[in-house]
């Protein structure tokens, strides 16, 4: 039990962390044209750099909790990463939009965003309730 414990954790912090990456990418593309175009360039090199992020320990976590869990965890961990990987699209296609279209791709990055925390929560109530221990989800939300 405390290996699937020790997983689930290992996931949850793994996931949030790319999660803010790439709601702080999606902040700077936000606000680059409204700012001075002396600014811009700075600000879609921070977004790309968080999207360069290596993810590997998230990957490990993933395998990790899909290992040692059974079916509902792993299903809602695949799922929540599934989202996560649709996140980072629309935040990779928002980056890479022209200025007529960024904010309708901005749009779109938020939605998915919304989509990826209810399945990232979904996750760590399935987590919390297979393992009857809230730290998952307390420490995850």
């Amino acid at each position: 039990m405390e290996s699937r414990k020790a997983a689930c954790l290992a996931y949850a912090a793994a996931f949030r962390e790319r999660l803010d990456q790439l709601r702080e990418a999606i902040l700077d593309v936000t606000v680059v044209d409204h700012v001075s175009p002396s600014e811009a360039p700075a600000l879609f090199s921070h977004a790309q750099e968080l999207l360069d992020e290596p993810t590997e320990e998230l990957a490990h976590a993933e395998r990790s909790t899909v290992a040692v869990n059974p079916r509902t965890v792993t299903e809602r961990s695949v799922t929540a990463s599934r989202r996560l990987r649709e996140y980072e699209a629309a935040v990779r296609i928002a980056l890479s939009s022209e200025a007529e279209s960024r904010e309708a791709r901005v749009e779109d990055a938020k939605k998915a965003h919304a989509s990826t925390y209810d399945a990232y929560l979904d996750f760590l109530h399935a987590a919390s309730e297979d393992l009857g221990d809230y730290d998952v989800l307390r420490r995850g939300a």
